[in-house]
């Protein structure tokens, strides 16, 4: 009985690793994180490298799922792979809420980057992280979304010392230089 129980074991152990090689083979990509739009017809290479293998064409306007993006290059995934589109044959596309903040920035002179948290009310804490840039002139996803906590008390309009609030409005991150050069002597 005990080599019965064991065989089984064995076998079942095997079978199950097999099954998750497979489940690994199948999705092999990454999910997800936003959608690209074709600028204009475009290849679809096996590396981030104008050098690399083609593996396909888009047309222009064809809308792809792209995993994320890495320099010049954003991530799809093709035939159960990743594969790479360059950043100067496609546009991002954007929610509404994203499209209105980003036309804010393009308004303001020398603004190239916007972190942007945002929540559901006033009053959550949770809240979501998204970040941008602007890349060969247009606005472009710097890195994914994530999840992030602030205030105890969530958002204010009017910030007051110690209300456990997280002020909502823009607030200019300046490099450590700027500040430098911009302080008085």
């Amino acid at each position: 009985m005990k080599r019965l129980m064991m065989a089984a074991l064995i076998a079942f152990i095997i079978i199950q690793t097999a099954n998750l090689a497979k489940a690994e083979s199948k999705t092999s990509c990454e999910s997800t994180q936003f959608k690209i739009v074709m600028k204009s017809e475009a290849d679809v290479k096996e590396k981030e490298s104008a050098a690399s293998k083609t593996l396909k064409t888009y047309k222009k306007n064809k809308e792809l799922s792209a995993s994320g993006r890495t320099g010049n290059w954003y991530k799809i995934c093709h035939a159960n792979k990743a594969a790479y589109i360059n950043m100067a044959d496609v546009k991002e596309v954007f929610s509404t809420d994203e499209k209105a903040l980003l036309k804010k920035f393009d308004r303001r002179k020398g603004v190239n980057q916007v972190v942007s948290a945002t929540g559901k009310s006033m009053s959550d804490t949770k809240v979501t992280i998204q970040t941008y840039e602007k890349k060969q002139g247009e606005w472009r996803r710097a890195l994914k979304k994530m999840e992030g906590v602030i205030g105890k008390n969530g958002f204010t309009k009017s910030k007051k010392e110690g209300d456990g609030k997280s002020p909502v409005g823009f607030i200019p991150l300046v490099r450590p230089l700027e500040a430098k050069r911009s302080r008085p002597e």
